[in-house]
């Protein structure tokens, strides 16, 4: 077997379709530039560390399950004074409130922002490494009903836990039913 086909063969077999896809680029470049076998590989190796990094945030923020991509400079901070401005920024840029697994309540009337607010710190938080998950009150106490129900509370329990940080949007909107109630309280407590 050729020495190009078996090096594509174990780049197959290794997974690292980046540094397959760029590594004829990155050997034209090295040799252009009279680069060592270090600079080389260091540039494949970087390019390959740069992409699956890119896609764990891609795939975290699908799995997270937002309803549509909320970006912070999108948000107007004017239109809503009564925010603490810089206190949300503090949560934004750094993911400590979860590792102290602290609570972030967001209230205010409809229409204020609340779920902009939530999804941008949820985005933020799948940036910084963070497994997400969004939920609306209405879907998690469905979830945590029907599991109550088919006797697979403590699974779904269990796969709530596995979760850094869990938003629960429209909390207060729907009235909940007494079973649904309860059950939340059993799921998430």
């Amino acid at each position: 077997m050729k020495k190009d086909h078996l090096l594509e063969e174990y780049l197959r077999t290794l997974r690292l379709s980046t540094v397959l896809r760029e590594y004829p680029k990155v050997a034209k470049e090295a040799a252009r530039n009279s680069s060592g076998y270090e600079e080389f590989l260091l540039a494949l190796v970087e390019q390959e560390a740069l992409a699956r990094e890119a896609n764990g945030i891609k795939r975290r923020i699908k799995q997270a399950g937002f309803p549509r991509e909320k970006n912070l400079d999108e948000f107007g901070f004017s239109c809503l004074p009564s925010l603490n401005k810089t206190k949300f920024l503090e949560l934004y840029r750094s993911t400590e409130y979860i590792v102290r697994r602290e609570n972030v309540v967001l209230i205010g009337n409809n229409g204020t922002g609340k779920t902009h607010l939530a999804i941008s710190l949820g985005e933020e938080a799948c940036r910084q490494g963070k497994r997400v998950s969004f939920q609306t009150t209405a879907s998690i106490v469905t979830s945590l009903t029907e599991a109550r129900e088919e006797k697979r509370l403590l699974k779904l329990q269990k796969k709530l836990k596995t979760v850094d940080l869990l938003i629960i949007d429209e909390l207060g909107y729907i009235p909940l039913s007494q079973s649904g109630g309860t059950a939340s309280i059993w799921g998430i407590c």
